[in-house]
């Protein structure tokens, strides 16, 4: 019966540990998204990134094989 409260509270604190991670985790990238300046490319990759939004919400699959904007990656 020990030996079974032992791996309750064993298994208890790793999910709290895991928990405390993630937390701490997402509230450090909330903060650096409200302190950090943008990088120099990724308002190009935001703009990339509506236009391919745009041509799947409307089922364009063309578009997305044509689009050209963003010449850094290639097809």
């Amino acid at each position: 019966m020990k030996r079974q409260s032992l791996t309750i509270w064993r298994q208890l604190a790793t999910i709290l540990a895991v928990l405390l991670i993630g937390a701490v985790a997402l509230g450090l990238r909330l903060r650096a998204t409200q302190l950090l300046p943008i990088d120099y490319d990724e308002d190009d990759y935001l703009g990339a990134a509506q236009r391919y939004a745009q041509f799947m919400a409307t089922g364009d699959v063309q578009g997305l094989v044509d689009y050209a904007y963003n010449y850094e990656h290639p097809r």
